[in-house]
């Protein structure tokens, strides 16, 4: 990752620190969904929001086979939190010409629909995983 690259990339990952405290998160979960963005930023070596849908499936495969499935769930989680609140929010913001993603953020009500197909992708190929191994969601 060259100094641009790293960043924008430090700049995403404050971004979901500050959307995970502006919802009141607890602490447990501000750290687990960190975690998810820290590992799939140093798995990938630059930021999640370009990632494909085929990239992450084969980086969950991957994570399935390596961590519990506890933690596995927590990336998903942290993940989803990702493209709806800090990926989404910032192209409403630049849309809105806000200088501040807390403007946008305060005045913004994102939907479901604002979801990214990846954040389903990810979902649906966890859940086929679990039924395939019987585990319970």
């Amino acid at each position: 990752m060259n100094a641009e690259q790293q960043l924008r990339t430090d700049f995403l990952y404050e971004q979901q620190l500050t959307n995970l405290k502006l919802q009141g998160k607890r602490p447990a979960t501000i750290d687990a969904y960190s975690r998810a963005v820290r590992r799939i930023i140093h798995h990938f070596d630059k930021a999640p929001d370009p990632l494909s849908t085929d990239d992450l499936k084969q980086y969950f495969a991957q994570l399935i086979n390596t961590y519990s499935w506890s933690a596995v769930r927590g990336d998903r989680n942290g993940l989803q939190f990702f493209f709806k609140h800090v990926f989404d929010l910032r192209s409403v913001q630049h849309q809105l010409g806000h200088n501040s993603l807390n403007t946008t953020a305060r005045n913004t009500h994102l939907t479901d629909i604002s979801r990214k197909n990846t954040s389903q992708a990810i979902h649906a190929m966890l859940t086929c995983h679990t039924e395939q191994n019987g585990y319970s969601q």
